[in-house]
């Protein structure tokens, strides 16, 4: 396993800018996701860290050592795409197999390695098979094991399940999550699905406009967004608009234009511009009866989401969702009903 340091690099084409002073640090062993939407500068950034794209300026050091002027060759990176990129044909041993007789290991050792990888992603009974007599789930772990066969220090993905449908794409994150931990490989992923990120990263970084807008903890972003774009951006986000921030002590609250009394609320982040919006996410939002929360509100509609109700509520012609588990701890309440709306103090960020 290696760590990954990438300062301020950048990447300019004709009209637009694919990479603004991009930079961060990837410590050994850990899984760092860039998330963001077209456009925004992930897949610039990883191409320019395997080699296939050239920066304008900028340092990429794989283990202290800079490797912005090899070719893609020269780096050892292991590289996944969405397209698989596999021989057709070849065998799916061979597939694996092929990144060791390119570095002429000795055949004992490609068999013992090719072995292993084919044990580790669980197709041992399909080696001799051509890959395309593969399901799409198949491929992609055929893709994995050769990009990982030749023990890379460092594992390059973009969008490689962007193919794959949701339940195939949701097995197919467990597997790579637990093959990266297995084998203990510096990972960095591409992709565009907030929850995926979520759920396989230690780190992510959001993009937008070919920057960092935060970087942090997957539980850090979601739970303390530093802007409105990561706000709306990681999940579902109610924006209420503010007229001001009171701080007395260690208590913080938001004067809601939508409100007569003020809400309690975290402190705005420091040297933050002068805050604009309440952000409040629709799972923190807390449904009671009337007349026992920060402001009453109406139901306009709700939908059943399985083991989440999603609601629509207006108040004072604003609107605003709240997902509420149906645990059947308590009674849901209808459209068209008065119900109260409440958060913890700390579940509601100032927003610039």
């Amino acid at each position: 396993m290696s760590k990954v340091t990438v300062r301020d690099l950048c990447k300019r084409f004709p009209g637009t800018v694919g990479a603004d002073g991009v930079s961060f640090d990837i410590p050994s062993g850990q899984f760092l996701t860039l998330l963001g939407p077209s456009g925004s500068g992930k897949t610039t950034t990883l191409m320019m860290i395997a080699g296939f794209l050239q920066p304008d300026s900028g340092v990429i050091e794989v283990d202290d050592s800079n490797i912005a002027a090899l070719t893609p060759n020269k780096r050892n990176l292991g590289v996944v795409f969405q397209s698989y990129a596999l021989f057709p044909h070849k065998t799916v041993w061979e597939n694996i197999a092929f990144p060791l007789k390119i570095r002429k290991l000795a055949p004992s050792e490609i068999d013992k390695r090719v072995s292993r990888l084919l044990e580790l992603v669980r197709l041992e009974a399909f080696k001799d098979r051509s890959v395309t007599t593969l399901s799409g789930g198949q491929k992609q772990r055929v893709a994995l094991a050769r990009a990982l066969v030749f023990e890379p220090p460092v594992l390059l993905m973009d969008e490689p399940l962007g193919a794959l449908d949701r339940k195939l794409r949701e097995q197919m994150q467990a597997e790579i999550k637990n093959l990266q931990r297995s084998l203990n490989v510096t990972a960095i992923y591409v992709t565009h699905d907030q929850d995926e990120a979520l759920s396989m990263s230690d780190s992510i970084a959001i993009m937008n406009e070919g920057k960092i807008s935060q970087m942090g903890s997957p539980e850090a972003l979601f739970e303390r967004p530093n802007n409105r774009f990561v706000a709306e951006f990681l999940g579902g986000i109610n924006l209420f608009p503010i007229t001001a921030i009171h701080s007395e002590g260690a208590s913080h609250t938001g004067k809601l234009a939508i409100a007569d009394a003020p809400v309690p609320c975290c402190p705005p982040i420091a040297g933050m511009s002068e805050p604009k919006w309440l952000g409040v996410r629709p799972e923190r939002v807390r449904i009671g009866s009337p007349a026992g929360g920060h402001f009453d509100a109406t139901v306009m509609k709700r939908t059943y989401l399985g083991g989440t109700m999603l609601y629509e509520l207006n108040v004072a012609d604003f609107l605003l969702a709240a997902r509420v588990p149906t645990d059947g701890a308590s009674p849901l309440p209808e459209v068209g009903s008065r119900v109260s709306v409440s958060w913890p103090a700390q579940s509601a960020w100032p927003l610039a």
